[in-house]
């Protein structure tokens, strides 16, 4: 026999055994998405379907297409995905798989009852929404591409994740964490009882981060044409119409950012307190984004300490009302607009 035919015979045997165990594992995924639909439904949350799963051990990646959830109650959002691609799965000797990647294309998000989620918003704010959206049946669809993952060093209790989300013709943006000695987190999970998660997952998550920090939160976005779509709405506003010939000028989109421009300069003035440095870079760079064509903004946030920042230092800001002397004592604040300044 030819050396062609034994590597021939050892491939087709191998693809054999491969289609073999991608059938089994096929069939425990079917399995397992089906108990979650039952948990989904008997915990009153919903239930969602599918039209195809599958799982390759050889790309070591999960796929699922036409997904749809529909909640419960009505008046709570549903999703619709054309699919999911889980990947990078890396397990250890712990529950939480170590490393994830999650990939989902074309989301669309149905944010119920718009009516009742605009009810105290103003004339204006309903407008923008009504003009650059997809609102529908009392239903505002949001349209998006996202990419999410974590990594989690069980040894260093550390957690690294981030999410990208884009929208066509509207923005990008992303989110990348740090959080520090998570020592409890595996076993919380393996303490998890799933039809009971409802009710504990609240009490359970806090137990986790309680003695947890974060060290480095960063935030990234990059417009790609939502925000002239708000000018443009904005402009032709009767409310901005009238603001605008108040000042003798023509009710266009660069005359509303220099309207819009004026009012925050307005603002500073006539603080009665003294600004603060931070205050007045921010403020900076508030200014290079409203005059901008292509507005972007990058901004990272890090622990002062580094444990980081614990629940407790969060209270302290919040009950200071975001005080600048406080913040700056825990927290680093850089931020890219293109502007020449950046904020400490």
């Amino acid at each position: 026999m030819s050396l062609k035919w034994i590597v021939g015979g050892l491939l087709v045997a191998s693809a054999g055994a491969y289609a073999y165990a991608d059938y089994r594992s096929h069939q425990e995924l079917t399995g397992t998405l089906d108990q979650v639909n039952q948990q989904l439904a008997q915990s009153g949350q919903g239930q969602f379907e599918y039209s195809d799963a599958s799982i390759s051990l050889i790309s070591d990646e999960i796929t699922l297409k036409q997904v749809n959830f529909r909640p419960a109650q009505p008046a709570n959002p549903g999703i619709k995905i054309d699919s999911i691609r889980i990947s990078g799965l890396e397990k250890g000797h712990q529950t939480l798989p170590t490393r994830l990647r999650i990939s989902m294309d074309n989301i669309e998000l149905r944010l119920n009852e718009f009516d009742a989620l605009m009810a105290d918003a103003d004339r204006l704010s309903r407008s923008l929404l009504e003009d650059n959206f997809d609102v529908r049946d009392n239903t505002l669809f949001l349209h998006y591409d996202a990419e999410m993952g974590y990594d989690y060093k069980a040894q260093a209790s550390t957690l690294d994740a981030f999410s990208h989300y884009r929208s066509e013709a509207m923005m990008d943006s992303d989110i990348s964490l740090q959080i520090v000695n998570l020592p409890q987190l595996d076993q919380t999970l393996n303490n998890l009882d799933a039809k009971a998660m409802q009710q504990q997952q609240a009490e359970m998550m806090t137990q986790v981060f309680s003695d947890a920090g974060l060290t480095r939160l960063q935030f990234s976005y990059q417009d790609r044409g939502l925000m002239q779509k708000l000018y443009q709405s904005a402009a032709a506003d009767p409310d901005m119409i009238e603001a605008m010939q108040s000042q003798g000028l023509e009710p266009n989109v660069d005359n509303l950012k220099q309207t819009l421009l004026a009012a925050l300069e307005q603002s500073v003035h006539n603080q009665q307190r003294e600004v603060t440095e931070l205050e007045r870079e921010l403020t900076a760079h508030l200014r290079q984004l409203l005059a901008s064509d292509k507005p972007q903004l990058n901004v990272t946030l890090s622990s002062v300490k580094p444990e980081g920042l614990k629940f407790t230092d969060f209270m302290v800001l919040m009950m200071s009302n975001g005080h600048p002397d406080i913040a700056s004592s825990l927290v680093n604040i850089n931020i890219d607009s293109g502007a020449s300044v950046s904020s400490r």
